[in-house]
């Protein structure tokens, strides 16, 4: 992936390490974004004045890169988000940290423990609700359409399923998808 940045100072952002809440640190949000047509690249700018740049290529899926408007890329709301508008209508959207993790090893190690814990908190939200209801992992695959085996690893956190996946298993469950997300 091609990549420069900028040096990083460690004290501009000593709030987002170690919580859970990154939003409200300002410094890692977005300032400026601009898009470099020669190779093809964004240079973004956050508000700790840390200054990166790569390839478009590098944070496009390879399905959505031909109908990404790269020239056209913004802003999104808050600083949140690099928003690449699609030619077909709509927006591709890339999350700050995302981008940030790019440059920073800081931030990726912080989203690679925070994914982790992500995945074996819905495990357990899994393996609590199927036992409130007395059921085998073998019965919930049974009711759900999923393998034990999947159920298995959602529920040791050692895999986090796609979006179709906790909507079925919310499903069999009769709860929102949002319960097993967040407890809620």
């Amino acid at each position: 992936m091609e990549k420069s940045t900028s040096p990083i100072n460690q004290n501009a952002f000593p709030s987002a390490i170690g919580t859970d809440n990154w939003s409200n640190d300002s410094g890692l949000k977005l300032k400026s974004v601009a898009f470099e047509p020669k190779e093809r690249g964004i240079f973004v700018r956050f508000y700790d004045n840390f200054v990166g740049y790569c390839s478009v290529q590098s944070l496009i899926s390879k399905d959505d890169l031909r109908s990404v408007i790269p020239e056209s890329v913004f802003i999104g709301q808050s600083g949140l988000t690099v928003v690449f508008p699609m030619k077909e209508g709509g927006e591709y959207d890339v999350d700050y940290l995302a981008l940030r993790s790019v440059f920073d090893s800081q931030i990726r190690t912080k989203l690679a423990e925070l994914e982790v814990r992500s995945a074996f908190q819905l495990g357990e939200r899994i393996k609590t609700a199927r036992k409130k209801r007395g059921w085998t992992q073998i019965e919930l695959g049974r009711k759900s359409g999923l393998d034990q085996a999947v159920i298995s690893r959602m529920e040791r956190g050692v895999h986090y399923p796609r979006m179709e996946t906790l909507e079925r298993t919310a499903e069999t469950f009769s709860i929102p998808v949002s319960e097993l997300l967040l407890g809620v």
